[in-house]
């Protein structure tokens, strides 16, 4: 609707560097820089991921994550940070949006807008689209 908009979105690694590619399980930051035209209380901020053949593989938003936004006026940032992205090496595609604090209406909404090419980062190849973690544990013999 235009009262909140998304004006600029960067993938940074740990040392605030914007970044092309993403070595799997490294840190990364999604700075999301964003305009009012009018205060708004506690707006949520909201991304998707998906794989290159659309399976939606993850998604969050402040409100989720319990995070009061507080009163929104002017320019100003908003940061998603991991410390340890799951991603397999791929192409994804990154969607944001930003709606009111009941995610009832959406000020602005970019789908499948980003793309996060991650790399591999080691000499294990893994299938899929996110590394679990974990570990294998034998008993008996």
């Amino acid at each position: 609707s235009g009262e909140l908009r998304i004006t600029d979105v960067e993938f940074l690694d740990e040392q605030n560097a914007p970044i092309d590619v993403v070595p799997g399980g490294s840190p990364l930051r999604i700075r999301v820089s964003y305009e009012s035209s009018a205060p708004i209380t506690n707006p949520t901020f909201g991304l998707a991921v998906h794989s290159e053949g659309g399976v939606h593989v993850t998604g969050t938003n402040t409100r989720l994550s319990k995070l009061l936004t507080g009163d929104v006026d002017g320019t100003g940032t908003v940061e998603y940070v991991t410390e340890r992205l799951p991603l397999l090496p791929g192409t994804y595609l990154v969607s944001l949006a930003v709606e009111d604090q009941h995610s009832q209406h959406t000020y602005d909404r970019y789908d499948l807008g980003w793309r996060l090419r991650v790399r591999q980062d080691s000499d294990l190849v893994m299938h899929g689209l996110v590394d679990i973690g974990g570990k294998w544990r034998l008993r008996g013999g």
